[in-house]
């Protein structure tokens, strides 16, 4: 069984001597303290909180390799599953539950809007899937902000 060092430097495509085993530890030290820093939901326009979110997550992705390793550790190892799913409850969760019409709600819209992101996401920035890659931030904005925007504020299928 690998140990999360082994973990985080195949996540980061990193091998061998010791500069790896620095980043690995570096990153594994990042990986704890991920902050997404969504943007304050309360203070726009509720109909363009799909785009901002969508938005906001791709542009992260694309400007910190941290988030592509959790997301490759949080899905071949317990560990980084936890923090995947710490970091839902903590920081995605909350967001959701300020826009939900429906309180009781506000888990499973939290969930799918969740799977929406992290789905496209582990096809553009880990399976690299040639479409999924070739979207511009536009394009991804314009065919997923809808769809998150339907999970965070329309009533109840």
């Amino acid at each position: 069984m690998q140990d999360e060092d082994e973990l985080l430097l195949e996540a980061l495509g990193a091998r061998g001597g010791g500069g790896a085993r620095f980043a690995a530890k570096r990153l594994k030290k990042d990986v704890h303290e991920i902050e997404l820093r969504l943007p304050p939901v309360e203070h726009m326009p509720r109909e363009n909180v799909g785009a901002a979110l969508v938005h906001h997550f791709f542009e992260r992705w694309e400007q910190d390799e941290v988030l592509t390793a959790l997301l490759r550790v949080g899905v071949t190892n317990a560990a980084g599953t936890q923090r995947v799913q710490r970091i839902f409850r903590e920081q995605v969760a909350p967001v959701v539950a300020v826009l939900c019409p429906d309180p009781a709600q506000a888990s499973t819209r939290a969930a799918l809007v969740a799977s929406q992101i992290l789905g496209v996401a582990l096809s553009r920035y880990v399976l690299k899937i040639p479409p999924a890659v070739g979207m511009s931030r536009a394009e991804l904005v314009a065919w997923m902000g809808p769809t998150v925007q339907r999970y965070l504020t329309a009533e109840s299928p």
